[in-house]
């Protein structure tokens, strides 16, 4: 129901929240049910300087489709509105065998549809390349990065990665803290195999 996504939008983004001045690269935000993780994802992409074209990375819960799968087209319609495919980066990331087109891995999972109620709300202009993450290789995700880097890199457009990511369930809060900071230690530290290695273990 469009009003009661307006309604819940309206709790969970703060009004005082103040954009970075500078652009935001890229931004992480849980994906668990807004009752629980709402207010973390809204005030962190109230908080962030997003582009109007954003990269919206997930995992893929369910196993279907392709290993790194781009839905590359056309709009995803959401309560009182929708939320266009950006078609031409899509196209660009697709041009690599690290990504492919693929609407069946993103049929059935959530990480990626609701973060984008907030996204639409934040920058309405908003045109996203929605990619659902299933892929586990280190090598294989290494080479998608670069390429998306690259894409990114030489697009005419400023563009922003918003990911989606559930760091943890269901653990005490000063474990979670914890393991989070574990990873987010490599993530700072630019040390991409760190951060396979601490999260695989």
């Amino acid at each position: 129901d469009a009003q009661t996504v307006r309604d819940a939008l309206g709790e969970l983004l703060p009004t005082d929240a103040k954009s970075q001045q500078a652009f935001t690269r890229l931004a992480m935000v849980p994906h668990a049910g807004w009752q629980f993780s709402g207010q973390v994802c809204g005030a962190t992409l109230a908080r962030a300087g997003l582009a109007s074209t954003i990269v919206l990375l997930g995992p893929n819960h369910t196993g279907r489709g392709k290993p790194v799968a781009v839905w590359d087209s056309g709009v995803w319609n959401l309560p009182g509105g929708e939320v266009r495919v950006h078609e031409l980066l899509a196209a660009e990331l697709c041009a690599s065998p690290q990504f492919q087109t693929d609407a069946e891995a993103h049929l059935g999972e959530h990480s990626l549809e609701v973060v984008l109620p907030f996204l639409r709300q934040l920058v309405p202009d908003v045109r996203v390349v929605p990619v659902a993450v299933a892929e586990s290789g280190l090598e294989a995700l290494m080479q998608a990065a670069e390429h998306l880097a690259g894409v990114i890199k030489g697009f005419d457009d400023p563009v922003s990665i918003v990911v989606s990511s559930d760091m943890s369930h269901y653990i005490p809060a000063d474990a979670a803290r914890e393991r989070d900071s574990a990873a987010l230690d490599r993530v700072v530290a630019l040390d991409p195999q760190g951060l396979y290695e601490t999260v695989r273990s």
